[in-house]
């Protein structure tokens, strides 16, 4: 195997030219869906009830506040951020047909000029570093009507590809809990497996929203953010077959942090309020303190909250640098990075392969050419350079089964690690014959511990895992 995954989309590059060749113009609309998915950056949706904060927390992801956080026409629609230039805004009819909506601004408009049945979705296109490597979309809340929440379900589930391909067939989820968990959440997401149209525990990211809501709120005993910390982590064991993990975010303190909302002045204000007791702290959000201005007060509950204005109050006379590197710590927003790019980013190519097996596998039974179509698909599958899509499929079955076996984080690492030296555990010094070496010797180990055990989820995930050291050692060992 080789640090290099580009072989990968190649590889499903040319399947489909194959299935194209003997389908026929009946799965050319799926076909083109795979290629541009291809080229493309990884698309995230984010997903949630309504108030979780899944446009404020786009907003911080961007690092712009282009997207309206109250419920406001354009949040009820899907809308997709790319990275592109110059800056514009579109809204994609049910028809494919489209018009430019005023974005001089580089914020969306809270109405949109066409009755929402008649709108698919609205493209933002933005020269934001922030999405090189991803592409965001925001969804409509959850449990809000039942239009509302099947504009979210046909984004994700929709088989059908259309002019509004940006839309269909999302790499991967990022899912807001609100502080309550609520049965329609995970039902939502057992849904969403069920439809077994690609998304699954490995590409699904819980987010515990409000975190610095949390428990008693902002002014209570305990620090609102660490018990929501806490709080993730059960909820990370107990939904391991539904998501990847679960990570507290506070979408306003990651929004004012990412976005430069948070001027000199208004921390000015903050380092004015040091001035007043802990113990009084709490009346301040209702009624603004002798010498103090009551719409500054408001601004400042409105950029970061009564947790941010109780704890950055000190630290406010070190300047507004040091409060947003504070926000931006405690808010979660550089966890959820890191966690995009290591679950996400990083494994771009597997889960966009392991999509378009998908999509053609359910596109094969509407042609004559089904059982060639499903016969090049095995052979694709059976292809060592797709064999990190048996990596990550065994890994789902092993979160759904068996959590807990020490298979799991052997397989994880297998997927994330750079390169096969970081697989193998090795110096980044060692030499070829030190690498085949240690392939060889995991091979065995782990075909000879799937000998003792029966079919099933860990004996496949085993018998994986032993392939992918075989793979390793027939790479780097000495052609003859």
């Amino acid at each position: 195997m080789t640090t290099d995954t580009s072989p990968m989309l190649a590889r499903i590059a040319r399947l489909c030219h194959d299935v194209d060749t003997a389908a026929g113009p009946a799965v050319l609309p799926v076909i083109a869906s795979i290629l541009d998915s291809l080229a493309a950056p990884i698309r995230v949706a984010v997903v949630g009830r309504v108030n979780t904060g899944k446009s404020t927390l786009v907003n911080a992801l961007i690092e712009r506040d282009v997207a309206p956080t109250r419920a406001t026409e354009c949040t009820r629609v899907v809308t997709v951020y790319r990275r592109g230039t110059p800056h514009r805004a579109l809204m994609i009819r049910r028809d494919g047909s489209w018009f430019s909506l005023d974005f001089n601004t580089l914020r969306l408009p809270d109405t949109l000029p066409l009755p929402l049945s008649d709108i698919d979705h609205v493209l933002v296109d933005l020269p934001q570093n922030a999405l090189t490597h991803l592409t965001l979309v925001d969804t409509p809340g959850l449990a809000v009507t039942a239009a509302h929440e099947e504009r979210t379900r046909q984004a994700l589930l929709s088989q059908s590809p259309s002019a509004d391909r940006e839309t269909r067939f999302a790499d991967a989820l990022l899912y807001l809990f609100d502080l309550t968990q609520h049965h329609d959440d995970v039902a939502f997401l057992n849904d969403l497996l069920d439809a077994d149209v690609g998304f699954s525990s490995a590409n699904i990211i819980g987010l515990l929203s409000r975190a610095d809501n949390f428990g008693d709120g902002p002014w209570g005993y305990r620090d609102p953010i660490d018990r929501a910390g806490e709080r993730a982590h059960t909820m990370a064991t107990d939904l391991s077959a539904l998501v990847a993990t679960v990570v507290p975010i506070s979408g306003l303190l990651a929004e004012t942090a990412s976005t430069g909302k948070l001027t000199n002045t208004d921390t000015r204000a903050l380092a004015d309020l040091d001035r007043i007791a802990d113990t009084d702290l709490r009346a301040i959000a209702l009624n603004a303190p002798p010498g103090t201005d009551p719409d500054t007060l408001a601004r400042l509950v409105r950029l970061i909250g009564g947790y941010g204005i109780r704890h950055c109050r000190t630290l406010a006379h070190a300047g507004t640098p040091a409060v947003t590197d504070w926000l931006a710590d405690r808010s979660g927003i550089a966890q959820l990075r890191s966690i995009i790019h290591s679950r996400l980013t990083t494994r771009t190519h597997v889960l966009k392969a392991s999509r378009a097996l998908t999509q053609l596998r359910l596109a094969a039974p509407s042609v004559p050419a089904c059982p060639v179509i499903m016969n090049m698909i095995d052979q694709a599958k059976a292809d060592p350079v797709l064999h990190p899509i048996a990596e990550l499929r065994a890994l789902e079955d092993l979160k759904r089964s068996h959590p807990d076996n020490p298979a799991r984080a052997v397989l994880e690492h297998l997927l994330s690690a750079a390169d096969d030296r970081q697989r193998l555990d090795l110096p980044p010094t060692a030499s070829a014959a030190a690498i085949a070496d240690e392939a060889l010797q995991r091979a065995s180990r782990a075909r000879a511990d799937a000998a003792f055990l029966r079919n099933g989820a860990v004996a496949d995930a085993l018998h994986v895992i032993s392939r992918s050291y075989s793979l390793i050692h027939r790479s780097w060992s000495p052609r003859r």
